[in-house]
């Protein structure tokens, strides 16, 4: 009976410090040489994921960008794309500029992210630019007119940050919508908001289910911490949350293991898939 196992990155997988440790990885791919089945599933992208995930043997596809596509380590190319239309992007464009904010727009083309932003970046934004600028899969145009923004093509996420009453009123018009998906979260590293649009029926639950059904999984194993990660929580036979989760997290997960910081993902993935293996 193959047996899924599906974690988040920040907070559950990587450490305080955004790694992998040595040990994790060490376990980890203890685990996978025995054919334990394991992957990823984060809102980052592949650019920052092919940096952190460098010393895990993954053969599996990384879902990535909160469940918007998945991607292959091995060749590099994206898979399974949910795209927003160009009509459904400029809508959003609108709704975030009415609240005096410019999103980032990311758009896949030939197996490279481009992203624009128009505008001046706050310092929290130059922040977030600054530690992914010159990364192989991720091109950054920082000055793009407000047009192209707009009239961005291939737009896979729209991405803003900023204060909780700006963006929670981004996220309460573009749900009513019903055309989108938005997932609008608090970073645990950074305390800043976030907020991710893709179009309707992205998630990572709908990802962890696809991924399941083309590795033929009968059971998934899923680890998280945060928000986003409840609705791949409901879809596992098995979800457990890192110590460190939020509450809404820990009372939602089948069952709580150790921090983030104590190597528990690796930890329980090595124990679990030996116990069945």
């Amino acid at each position: 009976m193959p047996h899924l196992y599906i974690t988040d990155l920040d907070g559950t997988l990587l450490d305080d410090t955004s790694h992998v440790s040595e040990r994790s990885a060490k376990l980890l791919n203890n685990a996978i040489s025995r054919g334990a089945l394991f992957t990823v599933a984060t809102a980052r992208t592949p650019a920052t994921v092919e940096i952190l995930m460098k010393d895990v043997d993954l053969r599996l596809p990384a879902i990535v960008m909160t469940g918007a596509a998945m991607w292959d380590s091995s060749t590099s190319l994206y898979t399974e794309a949910r795209f927003i239309s160009d009509e459904l992007s400029r809508k959003a464009v609108n709704v975030f500029r009415c609240q005096g904010l410019e999103p980032f727009m990311y758009c896949i083309r030939h197996g490279m992210l481009h992203v624009y932003h128009h505008g001046e970046l706050t310092e929290q934004q130059q922040a977030f630019v600054d530690a992914r600028t010159g990364l192989r899969l991720k091109q950054f145009h920082l000055d793009a007119t407000a047009a192209q923004v707009e009239g961005a093509k291939n737009v896979i996420l729209i991405f803003g940050m900023g204060t909780h009453d700006h963006l929670s009123r981004v996220e309460e018009v573009l749900n009513a919508d019903g055309e989108y998906s938005v997932s609008f979260y608090e970073d645990n590293a950074s305390d800043q908001y976030y907020i991710e649009v893709f179009t309707r029926g992205v998630s990572k639950a709908e990802a962890v289910k696809r991924l399941a059904a083309m590795v033929g999984a009968d059971e998934i194993t899923v680890y998280g911490d945060n928000l986003n990660d409840i609705s791949m929580m409901a879809v596992a036979s098995d979800s457990a949350a890192v110590a460190n989760a939020k509450p809404e997290v820990l009372t939602t997960a089948s069952r709580i293991i150790a921090s983030n910081n104590e190597d528990a993902v690796a930890v329980d993935v090595n124990n679990h898939f030996r116990c069945h293996d």
